[in-house]
């Protein structure tokens, strides 16, 4: 049929072969046959759709596209007549498609302000393109996460990104579309997803480690007092014995006291975009731990406050990428042991139990506040 396309048998038939009469995009041809848009522009110049848009030719050129955004392990079919950017990611809701926000984003814009036009396209023009799409308008046009997705649904209303691509969406619009690992908010994304890689691969592929705030010594003073402004107060950790800084207060994460389990991940939507908790699974590794044993029990009945910061995996702990799923933490100037880490969990005096945990006991360091 005119219109129709079919997917390459390496990645599979999909739904290419079946026309959507009741959704907008098909339409009706001269023989008076119903068929199925292989793409729908968003807004001037800026296109959404599947595979099979980014092979025709004549659909290409028909709307004059000049740049093609492929999100998917795909092998450019033009590449001496347009500009592409290939990104592999798959279709998965573990997947962080956060990261390549800021470059689709500059890709995007850069060919739309050259009078160029762009086609985004996946598979099927459901999810990954849907949400980068998505990240293009919230960021371009000042939109919240959900009217971006009201529009983009008005104009193709198959779209639906899945559910950890829409917690990646609203990450984007908490921390106002800049995906920098300054933010505490994605560095705890990012540390979620570690620990789930690690968790399932026994390594983890991209590790992403808090910088070293002793590293603040090299900025200008101007950079210096502009970071301290930012806050009211800075709360500073440092090694009791030699003094060395070792974290900020926003490389520390908080968590609820109490007996149980806690992840440092946002919670998970469902279909109605609603707050569901996160489930958890039967492996031993996650379930919450056993009841206290007599020495936490002890310590949490001692004091109001846990016996260790639980901080962010950060530059100057050695050994984070190797296979060990454990080991010290010992301070990087004087080598005196400040506490452990561990990527399958540790329990909190309180009775918390902690996924992953890298702790510093309270004992070894002393806390100073800078107030602005």
């Amino acid at each position: 049929m005119d219109g129709l396309r079919h997917f390459p048998s390496c990645l599979g038939t999909m739904a290419d072969e079946i026309v959507y009469p009741n959704i907008k995009g098909v339409r009706i041809n001269a023989a008076g046959v119903a068929v199925r848009e292989l793409s729908n522009e968003v807004i001037p110049g800026l296109y959404i759709g599947g595979y099979a848009a980014s092979e025709d030719l004549n659909h290409l050129k028909e709307n004059k596209i000049t740049h093609i955004l492929s999100l998917g392990s795909f092998t450019p079919v033009f590449p001496d007549q347009f500009s592409y950017k290939v990104i592999d990611i798959e279709d998965m809701p573990t997947e962080n498609i956060l990261q390549y926000f800021n470059e689709t984003y500059e890709f995007t814009d850069t060919a739309l302000k050259s009078g160029g036009h762009v086609l985004i396209h996946c598979i099927a023009g459901i999810s990954r393109s849907a949400t980068i799409v998505t990240a293009y308008l919230m960021r371009s046009q000042s939109m919240p996460v959900k009217q971006a997705l009201a529009h983009l649904k008005a104009v193709r209303n198959v779209i639906n990104p899945n559910s950890g691509f829409f917690t990646q969406l609203e990450i984007y619009q908490d921390f106002r579309y800049d995906v920098d690992t300054k933010h505490a908010a994605y560095r705890r994304f990012l540390m979620a997803n570690m620990t789930d890689e690690r968790r399932l691969n026994g390594y983890i592929s991209n590790m992403t480690l808090a910088s070293d705030p002793e590293k603040a010594r090299q900025q200008t003073f101007a950079t210096a007092t502009q970071a301290l402004l930012a806050s009211s107060e800075q709360k500073i950790i440092r090694c009791k014995k030699c003094r060395r800084k070792l974290v900020h207060s926003d490389n520390i994460v908080e968590h609820q006291p109490g007996k149980g389990q806690t992840a440092f991940s946002y919670f998970k939507r469902d279909g109605n975009l609603s707050i569901t908790e996160a489930t958890t699974t039967n492996d031993p590794i996650t379930m919450p731990n056993a009841p206290l044993n007599p020495l936490l029990a002890q310590l949490a009945s001692q004091a109001s406050t846990c016996s260790s910061y639980f901080i962010e995996p950060m530059e100057w702990i050695p050994g984070l990428d190797s296979e060990e799923i454990e080991g010290r933490i010992n301070c990087p100037k004087c080598a005196a042991k400040l506490g452990s880490y561990n990527w399958a969990g540790a329990q909190c005096s309180c009775g918390r139990w902690i996924i992953p945990a890298f702790t510093i006991h309270r004992k070894q360091v002393d806390e100073s506040r800078v107030t602005a």
